[in-house]
């Protein structure tokens, strides 16, 4: 199911699917949302991390930041 979802995954949507997949533990979804949210971060907007809860936003931040 997860396979099937990464091939939906694109720079547009990728923070919600990633949200999505920390929710239901989806790990290698999360990896694959993980990878492309780290290749385009410069390409990311403050609205983009709208729909993402502030501790889960703060940990992308700490992450892809260092």
């Amino acid at each position: 199911c997860e396979v099937a979802l990464i091939s939906a995954v694109n720079v547009r949507n990728c923070l919600k699917f990633y949200k999505i997949a920390e929710e239901i533990n989806a790990s290698v979804l999360q990896t694959h949302c993980s990878q492309l949210i780290s290749t385009h971060w410069t390409d990311f907007i403050s609205e983009d991390f709208q729909y993402l809860p502030a501790p889960m936003t703060y940990k992308l931040f700490k992450e892809k930041t260092k």
